[in-house]
């Protein structure tokens, strides 16, 4: 009971900074989930520039360009004067500029260099969509020339036209195993790999700083109390602290999802993070042995907790990372978590019951215990560096 009061008296002093460190990461916990899941769900559509067409002569070929390229930019009449051309650009009115000299469609058929010029605008990016349109359709045209020599124009072009009318529907089937609910608690669970690591940090590293000052420890020693015992003692006082941190970030998963309370994917991720909250309160413990100042204790949130979630798919997802990244992540407890989450939110689970085939067929078993291998291992190695320092000072 001793090291307890110690501890909520140390605890006490700090409560203002950690209640608002908390809540700093409960908030961008939550907005970060809530962006990301919104991000996913966005759809894309392509949007018309607006370009000033300048064409020197009108053959089927031409007229042809013309109309794949109305697939993507609204063609604008202008005079063609240099100056209220580049005015036009510099304020956005047209996005680029489109000149076709006259003798292309005799140089193109010829298999001569023929040119066609786009001026770009302020933001060069807009044109790239203009300018694979472009590529494609010569491209064909050359590609049925060089197939089908007899043939006349026309019919080249027929073949072109009905080649580009031809669409692919691409379907993410991520979105459809994944409903957005299941998504925004995912990214918020994996974003409190990060949130919950650093203030485990902060908390118990500022607790142990004073607990570890010289005439604190030597009074320790003197109880007549096993040092790995003591260690341990702190230790679950410091869990404590931690499922507490876990409880509040928890409930907070809840804010933008009431209607998940109590179904099967949300209760795996709070299991998941349970786990998550031992590992990380062991690595806490490990830094607190090793940092000497609360400086060295803000560099090593950092360079720890958020060096990890870099590494491990926090901020960025898993299938975006390359192979040699995720290999050196999967060194992390971080990385099995996230990928935990992962397995969770697009597995099919109607209720717990289901719960055997998602542990063996998806594997989810295999982060859990990789995780809880992790924090035994870091503990252990917690209680002897804090056993040697122990008796270093003695």
């Amino acid at each position: 009971m001793t090291v307890y009061k110690l501890f909520l008296r140390i605890t006490r002093n700090n409560i203002p900074s950690l209640l608002l460190f908390l809540g700093v990461f409960v908030g961008v916990s939550l907005l970060m989930s809530t962006s990301s899941a919104d991000r996913d769900q966005m759809d894309f559509s392509q949007t018309k520039i607006d370009i000033a067409l300048f064409s020197q002569e009108s053959t089927p070929l031409v007229e042809g360009l013309l109309g794949e390229l109305g697939k993507t930019a609204r063609f604008q009449e202008r005079e063609d004067k240099e100056e209220q051309l580049l005015d036009a650009l510099f304020f956005e009115e047209i996005h680029g500029i489109l000149r076709i000299p006259a003798g292309f469609t005799e140089a193109f058929l010829a298999g001569q260099t023929a040119d066609i010029y786009i001026t770009d605008g302020i933001n060069q990016g807009r044109n790239t969509y203009l300018e694979m349109a472009l590529n494609r359709y010569l491209g064909l045209v050359a590609v049925y020339r060089n197939l089908l020599p007899g043939e006349d124009l026309h019919t080249i072009l027929a073949l072109v036209e009905n080649d580009l009318a031809r669409q692919t529907e691409v379907k993410i089937a991520t979105e459809e195993e994944n409903p957005s609910d299941f998504l925004q608690s995912r990214y918020y669970f994996n974003f409190l790999a990060y949130s919950l690591f650093a203030i485990l940090i902060l908390g118990i590293g500022a607790s142990l700083l004073v607990m570890n000052e010289r005439k604190i420890r030597w009074r320790t020693a003197c109880a007549p109390v096993r040092q790995r015992r003591l260690s341990l003692k702190i230790f679950g006082m410091n869990f404590s602290y931690a499922l507490f941190c876990w409880a509040v970030l928890s409930l907070a998963s809840l804010l933008p999802n009431r209607e998940l309370a109590g179904s099967p994917h949300l209760i795996l991720f709070l299991v998941n993070s349970f786990i998550l909250s031992f590992w990380a309160a062991s690595i806490s413990f490990l830094i607190a042995h090793l940092v000497k100042s609360r400086n060295g204790l803000s560099a090593i949130v950092n360079v720890i907790a958020m060096g990890t979630s870099f590494l491990a798919g926090v901020f960025v997802p898993q299938e975006l990372l390359g192979p040699g990244i995720l290999k050196a992540a999967s060194f992390t407890p971080t990385y099995w978590y996230v990928l935990a989450n992962d397995r969770i939110s697009r597995s099919a689970l109607g209720s717990l019951k289901d719960l055997g085939p998602l542990l063996t067929n998806e594997r989810l078993y295999l982060p859990l215990v990789l995780q809880l291998g992790f924090g035994f291992a870091f503990l252990a190695l917690a209680l002897a560096v804090g056993k040697r320092k122990q008796l270093a000072q003695s």
